[in-house]
């Protein structure tokens, strides 16, 4: 399997050589746009907005629009932004911080990371090793593609995870939506119903049974139309409970289902 990128590690002066792996694949069918009449894929033409002519890659620039007009960029000035130095792209230790200082929506991307060569296997194993212990993880930084990331190295059951971050300015906060601020009085009640209900909602965790459904529906519409077979019927769903103005009254009535799907 292709590493979707690789670099070394520097740690203060240890170093290692790694290779990234993506830890999720994607299962999406692809659609390619065809034309009715002949089933045959669709050529995309770049077509200039002024002069309507179709113009090739080698008389189109990039470009970003501001008040003042657009501002063009070679590509070669693209590629000189990408912060290089004479190590190549290292994958530098910044500091480290306790795992529970992190913040689950900082997180973006992760990746498995294996060490290249046998020489690398035992800076990897004496890092995991400590990282595990000391249940912190090291901050990073890195750069790739022509993008510079912020990372976490973390140890994993098995080995060492690189989990890519957002940057500070990326994120937002609830206030920005001013949603779920208002102060509530929930009434006791509310309360121990509401606590009743997830208790009887909770239960190990089996990752495997859930499923992504539409992707399981489009393979077997796609199947039966491959065979030229009648489509299947649509599995039924579970209505959507109406809305109600009596909190209780759901409650109430969603702990007893529950009660029950669990007495089964």
């Amino acid at each position: 399997m292709r590493a979707s990128f690789t670099g070394t590690v520097i740690v203060g002066l240890v170093t290692m050589a790694i290779k990234a792996f993506k830890t999720t694949q994607d299962h999406d069918l692809n659609f390619t746009l065809l034309h009715r009449k002949c089933k045959a894929p669709l050529k995309i033409t770049h077509i200039c907005k002024v002069c309507e002519q179709p113009v090739s890659t080698n008389d189109s620039i990039n470009g970003i629009e501001t008040s003042n007009g657009w501002i063009l960029f070679e590509k070669q000035e693209l590629e000189e932004l990408e912060p290089v130095s004479a190590d190549g792209h290292p994958i530098r230790g910044k500091q480290c911080i306790p795992l529970a200082q992190v913040n689950s929506l900082w997180y973006d991307q992760a990746y498995f990371m294996v060490p290249t060569d046998v020489q690398d296997m035992r800076p990897y194993a004496l890092i995991k090793r400590v990282l595990r212990d000391e249940r912190i993880a090291i901050v990073i930084t890195y750069t790739t593609r022509g993008h510079a990331y912020l990372g976490l190295i973390c140890a994993n059951h098995d080995g060492l995870i690189l989990r890519r971050l957002f940057y500070a300015d990326n994120l937002r906060t609830i206030e920005d939506f001013q949603s779920g601020n208002a102060q509530i009085q929930l009434s006791a009640k509310e309360i121990t119903l509401a606590k009743r209900l997830f208790k009887n909602m909770t239960r190990p965790f089996k990752h495997e049974s859930y499923q992504d459904l539409r992707y399981l529906r489009l393979l077997e519409v796609l199947h039966a139309k491959e065979k030229k077979l009648p489509i299947p019927r649509l599995a039924r769903q579970h209505p959507v409970p109406p809305r109600t103005a009596y909190l209780i009254d759901a409650l109430n009535q969603s702990v007893v289902q529950y009660k029950q799907q669990t007495s089964k």
